[in-house]
């Protein structure tokens, strides 16, 4: 077995395509699995979860977590406009009951953070109403229309939004028709204005299983997967759409949820075929203190340096100066020391370069990789450290064959995954 020995360590200086403006609105690439802006760049969505940010925290507050989330490199902001009760203004987002009269005030206040997040040219993930514990069944269906024509008339003509319908949404159960209402009334809001639409849906059934035929559905999202299997499955699906696992697993340090597994979440399905990014959240941030739901949340501004929020950062970089786009999902023949096991890789279309998930955390494995699918002769290999965005060189070897590369000891957190980059990367 050859064993590499650890080189050069280098930082990742700077990403494809950062820094460049982004032309909104977003639409699904022509191959129908990623996201483009509407000059055809490649959009790898980066968001933050923060449901409750048009309701949770004053304007300063607010101020400063988007300061924060585009310092560290996010593209996207996801909310909610209505979640529970009053904001922290005290105002309620209707004169009455739901769907009545909307209360201006209340809609003032969710105009101004949509304009922040607007003047950094973030994306914004908008969800019009959580619909989880009360579906839209639950309320009358001329309120519904009127609320859906109302928030895209509002909002839709912000070209940095996308739509999230749902909201904890359990598929097996969702009334189809009512969710297809409600999107059309967002669409005929928007007076001639295009925006992509997905579906917030539960890890307890799938919604794009469900719901793959709707015309309102623009991309399949998926809940708190964790290994990647069920983006795998959303990728095969069809008709062909762009997948993102838009909820995953939460960072939280009180209950022993670390960024280790937030990042081999996140890896792990975006290497499985959610090509269209990833979504990072901590359980302190999205809910920003609101309704004692968790009391580490009450700190939040403290838990915006959790170590996941600067990991997924990494991962784009990563993503984008790998060309991400030009991949798919692919086995590579990879198997660990140790029996087999699930190892995403995205393979290039042109079999120039792959890049490989180790998400193993034990150490001294190998990874025996079959290297003559690559069309260079000579592959050459760089492992990938996600916990701080740097690379260590693994050697060259020929086009022919297999090869076990054994991967490096600990990250720099103390963890083993690792990605390994082999081929030619391509220039910028």
């Amino acid at each position: 077995m050859l064993r590499i020995k650890l080189a050069v360590v280098f930082l990742v200086l700077c990403s494809a395509g950062r820094g460049l403006a982004v032309e909104y609105p977003l639409r699904v690439s022509d191959n129908q699995r990623f996201l483009v802006d509407s000059s055809g760049t490649p959009f790898f969505w980066q968001a933050d979860t923060c449901w409750r940010l048009f309701q949770g925290v004053t304007r300063e507050d607010v101020t400063k977590y988007l300061d924060d989330r585009q310092a560290k490199g996010y593209n996207a902001i996801m909310a909610s406009a209505l979640f529970s009760g009053e904001d922290v203004h005290g105002e309620r987002p209707f004169t009455g009951i739901w769907g009545s009269t909307p209360n201006e005030a209340y809609w003032r206040h969710v105009d101004w953070v949509v304009q922040e997040i607007e003047r950094r040219e973030m994306a914004i993930g908008f969800l019009p109403t959580w619909t989880r514990p009360r579906p839209l069944g639950h309320y009358d269906p001329a309120d519904v229309i009127a609320y859906g024509k109302f928030v895209g008339q509002r909002y839709g003509k912000y070209k940095n939004l996308v739509w999230i319908l749902g909201g904890d949404v359990d598929a097996r159960k969702i009334n189809v028709e009512d969710t297809r209402r409600f999107a059309n009334a967002i669409e005929s809001g928007q007076g001639g204005h295009t925006r992509l639409m997905t579906l917030h849906d539960s890890d307890e059934a799938d919604g794009s299983e469900f719901l793959s035929g709707e015309p309102w559905l623009d991309l399949y999202a998926q809940h708190n997967d964790t290994s990647g299997k069920r983006v795998l499955a959303d990728h095969q699906l069809s008709p062909t759409k762009p997948v993102l696992n838009l909820e995953p697993r939460y960072e939280e340090l009180f209950v022993g949820r670390h960024d280790d597994a937030i990042r081999r979440d996140n890896i792990r399905c975006v290497f499985s075929g959610g090509l269209a990014g990833l979504v990072y959240g901590a359980d302190p941030i999205w809910n920003l203190g609101q309704d004692g739901w968790n009391f580490a949340a009450k700190f939040w501004k403290e838990h915006l340096e959790l170590p996941g929020a600067k990991q997924s950062t990494y991962i784009r970089t990563l993503m984008e100066q790998w060309r991400w786009y030009e991949c798919s999902p692919h086995v590579l023949d990879s198997q660990v020391t140790e029996g087999p096991a699930y190892v995403p890789a995205l393979l290039a279309n042109s079999k120039q370069y792959a890049l490989v998930y180790y998400a193993e955390n034990k150490d001294g494995q190998s990874l025996t990789i079959k290297l003559d699918v690559f069309e260079p002769a000579t592959v050459q290999a760089v492992w990938f450290d996600a916990t701080d965005g740097t690379y260590r060189s693994g050697g060259s070897y020929p086009n022919t064959g297999t090869r076990s590369l054994t991967v490096p000891g600990p990250n720099s957190r103390g963890a083993y995954d690792w990605i390994l980059c082999l081929g030619r990367k391509p220039t910028t």
